[in-house]
């Protein structure tokens, strides 16, 4: 019986573990997130690209704008029982710009007109030399392009407003609704945002849809994920980490560091004293550790771009997240990190703090240290807080769930 559950447990292992695998071929290759994430630079009229082809999609008016709190607001209506929160100002602001737009297209027309008329007066012309009719088409076209000027000056600064307004409004409908920005799947497909259906998400982010969703949707019953407030952002990030962390732990192999380093002081010259049948064997041995850290390895790798990196795995609109720190957090991250694989290493086979330095400095401070410091200098959101935080707070599960293992580890 034993034999049987051992078997269906390395077959359990074998299997999560290429799904990981592929799922970080996915994400390097084909992944696709959903552009609501980016909700608000959308709104704002910022440039990222919405569609697979190089065409823009960003708002520029108020029509592309409600295309997208429509779409928003009717996914959070239809994950919540909550009644949408009815914004006056919103309205009113965009009954202003909806006229002023109306007003911008009458001086547009006006000003293309004038401006045929301007350039077939001749540029050579003294004013004095114009006839009457040039005169009055050369103050007409100064006449109208002042007003496109100010007109078009009046629309942006109107658009501001109610892109501003809109981005509040759908936060507040999402903090009503007990739901956060990571909880939608709003799309821009086949030239029009809505909800993305099961298929196109498990094709496009097969992470987010079997990985992440899942420990979002239990994250939001308990209570976690139901405000972008620092302590539920806080409490989110470490019941997700913590799952992630056992579930790793579970299906991870043992490390072996006498036989990942090729080093141990009890190894023995083969010449005269094994025997072939035993050379084969420690042979085996070496090449089945070996494989064994190739495969904790590529799982953590796969963990961390999957999950650590993905933009919908936390509430990205917490100040908890988008606070900004300092290179120097890099420090604690490392050496928990350092902390956490002794402690690994010390529950399967026993080794000094030194030894356990001295045969992995490369994998257990080089490494971290370039991994962590790349987070850093990646861009402009390499060094928010929400980058380092989860990987931070999941050493630190690492160190305490294995400091209670060894504490009720049973001596042989």
């Amino acid at each position: 019986m034993n034999k049987k559950m051992n078997k269906i447990y390395l077959l359990f292992k074998k299997v999560i573990g290429f799904l990981f695998i592929t799922l970080l071929f996915h994400n390097i290759l084909w992944r696709e997130s959903s552009r609501v994430i980016n909700y608000k630079e959308l709104i704002k009229g910022e440039n990222i690209n919405k569609s697979n082809t190089d065409e823009s999609q960003n708002c520029k008016n108020l029509k592309d704008i409600e295309s997208i709190e429509v779409a928003i607001l009717t996914e959070i209506k239809k994950k919540s029982d909550q009644k949408p929160i009815n914004n006056l100002a919103l309205n009113q602001a965009k009954e202003r710009l909806l006229k002023i737009e109306q007003d911008y297209q009458s001086y547009q027309t006006a000003y293309k007109e004038q401006k045929v008329n301007f350039e077939s007066v001749s540029i050579d012309k003294d004013k004095d030399s114009l006839s009457k009719k040039e005169a009055e088409d050369f103050d007409d076209y100064g006449r109208s392009s002042a007003w496109m000027e100010f007109a078009t000056k009046k629309k942006e600064n109107n658009l501001k407003e109610v892109s501003s307004l809109v981005v509040e409004n759908i936060k507040n409908n999402l903090e009503n609704a007990k739901l956060g920005i990571n909880d939608l799947n709003t799309d821009y497909i086949s030239g029009n945002w809505k909800e993305r259906s099961f298929s196109q998400s498990l094709t496009r982010d097969p992470q987010r849809t079997l990985l992440i969703q899942p420990l979002q949707l239990i994250s939001r019953k308990i209570g976690f994920n139901i405000s972008s407030k620092s302590l539920y952002a806080f409490l989110d990030i470490l019941f997700k980490v913590l799952i992630i962390r056992l579930v790793i732990i579970l299906i991870s192999y043992p490390p072996n560091l006498e036989l990942t380093t090729g080093s141990g002081e009890n190894q023995k010259p083969l010449d005269n004293i094994y025997t072939l049948e035993e050379e084969r064997k420690l042979t085996k041995e070496r090449l089945d550790s070996l494989k064994n850290f190739f495969f904790n390895l590529g799982l953590m790798i796969s963990v961390t771009f999957c999950f650590y990196f993905h933009p919908f795995a936390f509430n990205i609109e917490s100040v908890l997240y988008t606070r900004q720190t300092n290179f120097i957090l890099i420090i604690p991250s490392v050496i928990f990190s350092l902390i956490s694989g002794y402690l690994m290493s010390t529950y399967y086979q026993k080794v000094s703090f030194l030894e356990y330095v001295r045969k992995n400095w490369i994998i257990s401070l080089i490494i971290p240290s370039v991994i962590f410091s790349f987070i850093y200098f990646s861009g402009g959101i390499g060094n928010q807080l929400g980058k380092h935080l989860p990987i931070l707070i999941g050493e630190v599960v690492n160190i305490l769930i294995y400091t209670v293992m060894i504490a009720i580890k049973k001596p042989k």
